[in-house]
């Protein structure tokens, strides 16, 4: 018998003979509902001890009690990360945090909350890329899946993810994967009471992590055929080329990453300032551009926005909107935001005027300049006119924040 046995029967004998007994009323009593379910609650609890006697501790039983505090994230008997408790806009979340060797596009899963703040959807948008759909109606409803690819996207969504992805629902925070310095780390942050309440959580944690070795062991990028959207190679060959010939003046590289081609840029003056110009299948035969560029200006604290003038609610707006005092640039832009770095980001023109025509949208916040052309033809020429504007409005924007009397386009 083990001690297990002999506790249920030492606590079952008390009670009998407690409710056998005469109480102090001199009535004689039996064991009533009540203390029947204690009885019951006991035999379960000892069973269930029964059933993990030998096994180690489940993990949430090791994890600190008080935010702030981390411990060791434990898989397959190996470190991968750490977990803990965090306060997030002053609710108690749990975090967790784990790293595979690889590279991976990044990507961001969230609960859909439909009164979201807008802000909080930009700044998703600006850093994980656009709203993939899975297909399935009713993950859709539930889910927002922002990637640059949605193969990347597809191959993330394990069904042992999915599935406590669903058990948790609303207490999801958010599932973000990053891919940092030749590696790729995932974070979750689920909303919990505390930390005996977070076993549900460092399930999530472990679907996610073995869903993230998944995608970093992904062969062939992140584009599928199926998609209409990847590029044969010798396409891919040639773009690198174009854009290789198109930023020769600047310092810096391009290479293939994941299903696009980024081109990582430096300029020589104002010296120090860096820029990642990406370049990535859209849609069939369809390219999307991005850039973000290092800008010499400090202490912003509300960014500007200058999207495409395009549209009958835009033109409405256009109406009373900031204005640069170029007519043709207030035309062809809505501004939201500080004029002064409006007329910043707009420093040259006419490169300004190329991506407003194709679609384009600049901004400028503490991360310097960023800029966007959601859609773009696979076609030399059309690239080669974006990539010169996305190129030429960063180091003229340069320029003028350094405080240069002049720029070469006012040569």
């Amino acid at each position: 018998m083990s001690a297990f046995d002999e506790l249920y029967a030492i606590a079952a004998e008390a009670k009998r003979r407690e409710g056998g007994g005469h109480r102090r009323d001199g009535w004689q009593g039996s064991i009533g509902a009540l203390e029947m379910f204690d009885l019951r609650r006991i035999s379960d609890a000892l069973e269930a001890a029964r059933q993990s006697e030998g096994q180690p501790l489940p993990e949430h039983y090791a994890l600190p009690d008080y935010p702030g505090q981390a411990a060791s994230l434990a898989i397959d008997g190996k470190t991968v990360g750490s977990h803990g408790l965090t306060l997030v806009d002053g609710d108690t979340c749990y975090q967790a945090t784990a790293g595979v060797d690889g590279v991976t596009p990044a990507l961001q899963v969230r609960p859909r909350r439909w009164l979201r703040p807008i802000g909080d959807e930009r700044e998703a948008w600006t850093q994980f890329g656009d709203v993939q759909r899975t297909g399935a109606k009713a993950l859709d409803r539930a889910l927002v899946i922002r990637a640059t690819s949605r193969r990347a996207a597809a191959v993330f969504l394990t069904p042992a993810l999915i599935e406590q992805l669903v058990r948790l629902g609303s207490q999801v925070r958010s599932v973000t994967v990053r891919p940092e310095a030749g590696r790729t780390f995932v974070e979750v942050l689920v909303e919990v009471r505390d930390a005996a309440r977070a076993e549900p959580g460092i399930a999530l944690a472990r679907a996610a992590y073995f869903a993230m070795q998944t995608l970093v062991a992904t062969p062939g990028g992140f584009a599928e055929a199926s998609e209409a959207a990847a590029l044969e190679l010798d396409d891919v060959l040639a773009l690198v080329e174009r854009v290789k010939e198109t930023v020769a003046f600047l310092a810096g590289h391009v290479a293939r990453v994941g299903d696009g081609v980024e081109a990582r840029l430096e300029l020589d003056e104002p010296a120090g300032l860096h820029a990642v110009l990406r370049v990535e299948p859209a849609a069939a035969r369809e390219l999307r551009a991005t850039f973000r560029g290092d800008l010499p200006l400090p202490h912003i604290t509300r960014a500007t926005r200058l999207e495409p003038e395009v549209g009958f609610l835009k033109r409405a707006q256009g109406l009373v909107d900031p204005k640069v005092g170029d007519a043709a640039l207030d035309r062809a832009f809505l501004i939201e935001g500080d004029v002064a770095l409006a007329r910043v980001a707009l420093a040259d023109p006419m490169a300004a005027l190329r991506l407003a025509g194709r679609g384009g949208s600049l901004a400028i916040d503490a991360a310097g300049l960023s800029a966007r052309v959601p859609r773009l033809a696979l076609d030399d020429d059309a690239l080669l006119e974006v990539v010169v504007a996305l190129v030429a409005s960063w180091r003229e924007a340069a320029l003028v924040a350094a405080g240069f009397a002049a720029s070469s386009r006012q040569a």
